[in-house]
């Protein structure tokens, strides 16, 4: 991959791909109905820009990818745990 930018989009979007599919995981198993909705529009549209960066940079994007979704899914885990314990 060229450039810097692209690694760091790419960390980004995988970033908050995982957070909104492990945050909506968890609201889908709560039950809550209009989270989940709304968590599905935008994990749409995350992932076609998601797929769309792949394809232009290769196996360049699976480490950034990587790497940004273990964040996120972690950090959605903790967010969504702590929030239902308020």
């Amino acid at each position: 991959m060229s450039s810097g930018a692209s690694n760091m989009t790419l960390l980004i979007l995988g970033f908050i791909s995982a957070y909104i599919k492990g945050y909506q995981t968890q609201v889908v198993v709560s039950g809550t109905y209009v989270t989940a909705f709304i968590m599905s529009w935008l994990w749409s549209g995350v992932s076609l820009a998601t797929i769309l960066l792949s394809v232009e940079n290769g196996w360049d994007s699976l480490i950034p990818l990587g790497l940004g979704g273990s964040i996120g899914v972690v950090l959605s885990m903790y967010v969504y745990r702590n929030n239902k314990r308020r």
